[in-house]
């Protein structure tokens, strides 16, 4: 079975928005480098989870959902949302609800 990482990360825009990203990738260094590559900004992880690469997709689009009804952001392209403010969590639930710190 092929496996996937599900990962929340963030980087800041010049203006100082906070810009929270859900994503999925089978090689987080490699796709951490093409973050930073094609943002221009310093891009960091603040989770990551191992799972099948079937669960990182469903996991993504039902967090970005939840995230767009919830977080009270702008939801822009490549599943990123600018947020005035940095939140001091968010929610991911796979199985069982992973609560990250930001």
């Amino acid at each position: 079975m092929e496996k996937n990482y599900i990962y929340v990360g963030h980087y800041y825009e010049p203006d100082g928005t906070y810009v929270l990203k859900i994503g999925t990738t089978n090689d987080l260094a490699r796709r951490q480098k093409e973050h930073r590559r094609s943002y221009k900004r310093d891009f960091q992880y603040d989770w990551s989870r191992e799972v099948s690469k079937y669960t990182a997709l469903r996991t993504e689009d039902r967090t970005r959902a939840d995230w767009a009804e919830h977080l009270g952001g702008k939801y822009v392209r490549n599943d990123r949302f600018k947020l005035k403010e940095k939140p001091t969590k968010v929610e991911v639930i796979i199985r069982k609800t992973y609560v990250i710190e930001l």
